[in-house]
């Protein structure tokens, strides 16, 4: 009975230790596990739209507001605010601090033309990692529409992916437009080079009264991960049309979130030899791959003077974590050293990783406990 025991609080202890590597792997970047991984500061709506409606004989100024919200782990600073046109007038908040998972509701004075429609957009800079320039469409239609115009668009992208090839999404654009045959978009512009715009069709969705047409554009946004090895990569894109400046233009906020398909705790297998006579040392590494899909993973090239075991025979770990017991059998050769322990796994998006290893030796210590 106390066997059984023991095991069961083993498996709460290796489960423990799976769902802190979890947290490690969408953590902010940092290893304080209190500092979530975010997707910076989110804004709701992530675009004001104002429409004055046929019977609206109001005055021709609308106050609207929107949300930003921290869902980062640290506390975040809202600077300067913006606006590309006169016709839309917002105000920073009393309070410009955002605590982690707090918001702050901003007021937006919209002027809303008669007829047609006219864009502008907000630009707030803040000192937050993920999002340091926000940028919010702002998009006011009079009481007639003169085609071609914007009827509708995706409203934001966000993708998270464990590899490049999947890092695509698709968007789309709804218009009317006087045309049958005539495009009204001719292309699509973005703020990062890493972001990739292919144009899949165009589809005629039914004819509209006085010869208008409802339209509908798709279109692939891909990313690329960054060389310098960002885990993600932010931006917006924007197209460009025959009858409007382009400037002007409502702009689709676009984030994409690498993530690795495979971590490891601890993330550096360390031996610390104190001296020759030392006892064969011992460390214990849990793989744990963040799909759902049996995996398997077995040691290659493991150096002489370590033994590496499969640890997991037992059944006590969830099907996505393996552990191994790496041991240094031979002190001789273990000398000071920085290395890769490498593992090959099924895992197509992750085939082969490498562990870092590192063997101290520490300084000899005198009876005086002091270091000569």
């Amino acid at each position: 009975m106390e066997a059984r025991r023991k095991k069961f609080r083993l498996l709460i202890l290796h489960v423990a230790v799976s769902a802190f590597a979890v947290a490690e792997l969408i953590g902010c970047g940092s290893r304080n596990s209190s500092e979530k991984k975010s997707f910076g500061i989110v804004v709701d709506p992530p675009q004001i739209t104002v429409q004055r409606e046929p019977s609206d004989h109001t005055d021709e100024k609308r106050n609207v507001t929107f949300k930003l919200r921290n869902s980062t782990g640290r506390t975040v600073q809202i600077g300067e605010m913006t606006s590309s046109c006169s016709c839309t007038v917002a105000k920073l908040p009393p309070t410009t601090t955002l605590l982690p998972g707090g918001d702050v509701e901003i007021g937006v004075s919209v002027s809303v033309p008669v007829s047609g429609e006219q864009t502008a957009t907000l630009t707030i800079q803040t000192d937050c990692p993920q999002s340091p320039v926000i940028v919010l469409p702002v998009v006011a239609r009079g009481k007639s529409m003169q085609s071609p115009f914007l009827a509708s668009q995706t409203k934001s992208v966000h993708v998270v992916v464990q590899s490049a090839a999947d890092a695509n999404a698709e968007i789309f654009i709804d218009t009317v437009e006087g045309s049958e045959e005539k495009e009204w978009l001719t292309c699509f512009t973005t703020s990062d080079p890493r972001f990739s715009v292919e144009l899949l069709g165009v589809e005629i969705l039914h004819p509209l009264a006085e010869g208008n047409f409802a339209k509908r554009y798709r279109a692939r946004v891909s990313a690329s991960a960054s060389d310098s090895g960002e885990n993600s990569v932010s931006g917006w894109l924007k197209f460009t049309s025959s009858g409007l400046n382009p400037v002007d233009l409502p702009q689709i906020p676009l984030f994409f979130q690498f993530v690795k398909a495979l971590t490891f705790v601890p993330d550096t297998i360390v031996f610390n030899r104190l001296n020759a006579d030392d006892e064969r040392p011992t460390q214990k590494l849990v793989l744990i791959s963040n799909g759902e899909e049996e995996w398997n993973c077995q040691p290659v090239d493991v150096p002489s003077f370590l033994t590496v075991t499969a640890d997991d025979v037992d059944g006590d770990l969830p099907h996505f974590a393996k552990r191994f017991t790496i041991t240094l059998v031979d002190s001789s050769e273990a000398r000071p050293m920085n290395a890769l322990l490498r593992f090959s796994t099924s895992l197509s998006s992750a085939q082969i990783v490498e562990v870092p290893l590192e063997i101290r030796h520490s300084e000899p210590v005198n009876p005086s406990g002091s270091v000569p």
